[in-house]
């Protein structure tokens, strides 16, 4: 599945999407908020890493990156208001 809004690739099971939400003009969480993804890094990389395949996390304002929220045992991935979302303890 590509972004419409940057071109991001992901896997649709991966990034949370359901079927019925695989269209044409799909965007990612990012692009779907209008948000410049240039600016946003993962909260779980010890350097910031920029750009990928960011969700939102439970900490306002916070993003990570689906794979490094995946191996936090302490992190879980949630389907909130139809985005894969990183629900921080």
């Amino acid at each position: 599945l590509t972004c419409s809004g940057c071109d991001l690739v992901v896997h649709p099971a991966c990034y949370g999407v359901s079927r019925s939400s695989m269209v044409a003009d799909w965007k990612c969480a990012p692009c779907n908020q209008s948000l410049d993804k240039k600016s946003m890094v993962c909260m779980f990389c010890p350097t910031g890493v920029p750009h990928g395949a960011l969700i939102p996390t439970t900490e306002l304002g916070q993003w990570a990156h689906v794979i490094c929220a995946w191996w936090i045992p302490e992190v879980l991935l949630e389907v909130r208001d139809g985005l894969l979302t990183a629900v921080l303890p």
